[in-house]
């Protein structure tokens, strides 16, 4: 005879919390001993997988909490601009790509003749925004955006306008917002010149075909 016993499910690890405490464990560690670089570059590293990771609820996150997203990312900025460009490689490598000059975009030789312009062993200081926006690592890009965004995020709700949207307006150029019904929880686009909104029509998925009665069966693909 069998018997079925039963198992509690595992609890998904919370990342977020994970890297938030690597990360403060770390920083602390570090201004103890400013010479460590390894605990430097940790520190780096912690900070942005947690930003990317919190960056996710941006636009969820309370204004006071956001203010606190934004000035931990320029910490971690910060913290970044103590390395130099080849310390920088080691905790996030450049994207392997190298057919940029075909297609009018950044590769890895792009990116390296930067860094050599920046000086590979010289503290990266004030060259770290500029760098960041150079650089080709998916980490890295995603912290640009995440940062870039909260910062918008901020001032639009200051002044009920983002970067995008004031950007969008000097250039006439009308901006939708994504809204939800509340109750039939239907998204829909509004336009906040005209008032109107329209419904969003997303495509039928592939393995699902329309039968009479405007029900769905599946079908082989």
């Amino acid at each position: 005879m069998f018997e079925l016993i039963k198992t509690e499910p595992k609890e998904k690890a919370n990342y977020m919390d994970i890297y938030y405490r690597l990360f403060c464990a770390t920083v602390v560690k570090y201004y103890e001993d400013v010479e460590n670089r390894d605990r430097l570059k940790q520190s780096v590293y912690y900070g942005v997988k947690f930003i990317n990771l919190n960056s996710k609820q941006k636009d969820e996150i309370e204004y006071e909490k956001m203010i606190q997203l934004f000035d931990f990312t320029l910490l971690v900025e910060k913290l970044m601009s103590l390395l130099t460009p080849r310390e920088f490689v080691t905790i996030f490598p450049i994207e392997k790509t190298y057919d940029g000059n075909k297609y009018e975009c950044k590769d890895y030789f792009y990116v390296i003749k930067k860094l050599n312009d920046y000086g590979m062993d010289k503290i990266l200081q004030d060259n770290i925004t500029e760098m960041l926006w150079e650089y080709w690592n998916l980490d890295i890009n995603f912290f640009v955006v995440n940062m870039f965004s909260v910062a918008s995020n901020i001032k639009k709700i200051k002044t009920g306008k983002g970067f995008m949207e004031e950007w969008a307006e000097k250039n006439g150029i009308t901006t939708y917002k994504l809204c939800k019904d509340p109750v039939t929880k239907k998204e829909y686009m509004y336009n906040p010149k005209t008032g109107k909104s329209s419904s969003i029509k997303r495509p039928t998925p592939r393995y699902l075909k329309v039968v009479k009665g405007g029900r769905y069966e599946t079908r082989r693909i």
